[in-house]
């Protein structure tokens, strides 16, 4: 119709909206044709108001390609024209979109940049919503940067932002709803007042006619029966609506406090979770130091005094720079790992496994270690076991276990690796008779902000961030991890596995 009465503007208008459509509906090839053509009528009809929508969507588009380069170029010219015709809420929208997009390429300066001037016309405008959702991308990104005190602070603006809009708009709900009761309370009222003066009116002629006939008493007093019966009715009914107002209030007031429990259990969540980083950090900071600070000392001592050290006692140094260099390094991987799990870089791809198999190449690969202790490693596990799980995950928690039995296990001692069947699940043990461990130990087991470093037996230092790693990609891969031990007698840990279907 609009092509058929040449209108220009209203076509535009509707290619647009077409172009919305299809990208709704993740149709992004068919979006970008609709929107590039209500820009060229746009264009051609020198709408400027249109032309930056059009180019807004078309930068959008560009945006879920990935195609960053032409989503800024795109935006920046939709900025420009918003700016030029005073557009204010086509210019915070265009900033945001643009902020958003070099978060995404992780230029952190200049997100901030385009979320600050947005937030700012929000601020001017007095768009709550829009300050709520810059909130929110204030919190994501210093989320993502791992800039948790900021990104803390922005949830918490985000929340009360939230509860003041809700609360807004339940009071006004609110007042509305008493604002009609009233009204209708009133009419309700007018309507009684009208009833009572129909029944004074009866009353009078009842009074006048009374003497005429019986008939006519009978017909007054069959209508104040069904008066009285109306009156009736029209309470009843009032009084069953207040009560299901009443019941809706009430369900939107446990509705309410439901989302205020939700809100306050995130917001413990970012406490804990910011606790839990600054345990986090210290527990790195000294377990690094520890072996840099050998590191430095030996070598700062060969460098030094090289020639004043025998043969014998230059090699006793440089092992010892050795063991500290390895510990650093062990620590360093378990940290990049424990890293990728926690922001999620760790992709778990189950497939079918034979158990044995991850078994022997774990113990191959720390073999060398139970050598050097005279560890014999027993493993007694059927060829036809298999599990469906994660490959390189499963190397990391088994081998984890195998070592940390070498580490904890006098020489000459013995480690035994075995099955059990439960049912659905396939049960691992790692059994040592080493040293053993402590009631207070197996309680900080698995917990970064209660880890306690321990010596193996050969004073090999640990940093516990091993155990922890273990957990989590047991977990990841549907397991879970359970261990007992006795001082003096050795450790148990058992890894319940799904198996193969």
């Amino acid at each position: 119709m609009s092509e058929k009465h040449g209108d220009a503007s209203m076509l535009a208008s509707q290619i647009n909206t077409m172009g919305q459509i299809y990208s709704a509906q993740n149709k992004l090839t068919e979006a970008a044709t609709y929107f590039k053509k209500s820009l060229e009528i746009n264009r051609k009809n020198n709408n400027y108001f249109g032309t930056a929508i059009a180019l807004y969507n078309i930068g959008g588009i560009e945006h879920k390609l990935k195609n960053y380069t032409k989503a800024l170029e795109y935006n920046q010219e939709s900025l420009r024209l918003s700016t030029k015709i005073n557009d204010r809420i086509g210019v915070l929208m265009v900033n945001k979109s643009i902020g958003l997009i070099y978060k995404e390429q992780n230029r952190i300066d200049s997100a901030l940049y385009y979320y600050k001037k947005s937030f700012d016309l929000a601020k001017e405008l007095n768009l709550k919503n829009e300050k709520l959702d810059i909130y929110n991308k204030y919190y994501e990104l210093y989320k993502t940067t791992g800039q948790l005190n900021k990104s803390l602070n922005y949830l918490e603006k985000f929340v009360l932002l939230k509860d003041s809009i809700y609360n807004e708009n339940r009071s006004q709900q609110i007042a509305e709803m008493q604002t009609k009761y009233n009204s209708e309370k009133k009419e309700k009222e007018n309507e009684l007042l009208r009833k009572n003066s129909e029944i004074q009116n009866l009353a009078i002629a009842k009074q006048t006619n009374l003497r005429n006939s019986f008939i006519a008493l009978s017909i007054l007093i069959i209508l104040i029966a069904i008066i009285l019966h109306s009156r009736y009715k029209i309470r009843k009914d009032a009084n069953d609506k207040l009560y299901q107002k009443n019941k809706l209030i009430e369900e939107q007031k446990e509705e309410l406090l439901l989302k205020n429990d939700k809100l306050t259990e995130q917001y413990n969540q970012v406490k804990v979770l910011n606790a839990t980083k600054d345990k986090f950090f210290k527990i790195i900071s000294h377990d690094l130091k520890s072996p840099f600070n050998s590191i430095l000392g030996f070598a700062d001592l060969l460098k030094s005094h090289y020639f004043s050290f025998d043969d014998l006692k230059r090699i006793e140094m440089i092992d010892d720079i050795n063991k500290s260099s390895q510990l650093a390094y062990e620590l360093l991987i378990n940290l990049l790992t424990w890293s990728q799990t926690q922001t999620g870089e760790i992709k778990i791809n189950k497939e079918p496994l034979v158990l044995k198999e991850l078994v022997e190449t774990c113990t191959k690969l720390y073999g060398q270690n139970a050598v050097a202790k005279n560890i014999y490693i027993d493993v007694h596990i059927p060829n036809d076991i298999i599990l469906t799980i994660d490959k390189n995950a499963a190397l990391i928690f088994i081998g984890n276990l195998i070592n940390n039995a070498i580490k904890f296990t006098l020489e000459g001692g013995l480690i035994s690796i075995k099955t059990t069947d439960n049912e659905n699940f396939i049960r691992l043990h790692i059994i040592d008779n080493g040293v053993g461990m402590t009631p207070e130990i197996l309680d900080s087991l698995f917990q970064i902000d209660k880890t306690i470093t321990t010596q193996g037996t050969k004073n090999e230092k640990g940093t516990g961030l091993g155990l922890i790693l273990c957990k989590e990609f047991a977990e990841k891969n549907g397991g879970k991890i359970e261990v007992s031990s006795k001082v003096g007698a050795g450790s148990e840990f058992i890894i319940s596995l799904p198996k193969h279907i």
